[in-house]
């Protein structure tokens, strides 16, 4: 569920002291009579209709090094989570560990992969599969 903007919350006040209903402010505003119920009482108990801070620590990587993180990891995909982390320390001075560099690029949509291990064709067993192609052609 999406966060209603400042000026959308704001108005529902405005329109609640004009004494309108919940129900006409909803479909005045375009909101689910739920959150402009919710929103009033949080008015109501707190005089403020902003956004509590939310808990938790903050995020380390602002967009632009997320960005960054990406276009590295797509310019050169053998690059280890460990060498972007120290590349991004070097061109932006944010420290952060190989495994938020690994959770970045999780959330862009990058996961890690190994090519898978085989052995190349020999000479002699190219030969037999050319044989073998051309004696069961028909």
């Amino acid at each position: 569920m999406a966060r209603l903007s400042t000026a959308t919350r704001h108005k529902v006040v405005i329109l609640h002291q004009q004494g309108l209903s919940q129900a006409k402010i909803s479909r005045q505003t375009g909101v689910s009579r739920c959150a402009v119920q919710a929103l009033l009482k949080k008015h109501k108990e707190t005089g403020n209709v902003e956004d509590r801070r939310r808990s938790g620590q903050p995020r380390k990587l602002i967009a632009a090094d997320e960005r960054h993180i990406m276009l590295t990891s797509l310019h050169n995909r053998k690059m280890s989570s460990s060498a972007i982390s120290s590349e991004l320390a070097e061109n932006s001075g944010t420290l952060v560990h190989p495994s938020t560099v690994r959770r970045s690029l999780v959330r862009s949509g990058l996961h890690g992969r190994l090519a898978a291990k085989k052995p190349y064709l020999q000479s002699g067993n190219k030969a037999k599969r050319l044989n073998y192609a051309r004696k069961h052609r028909n």
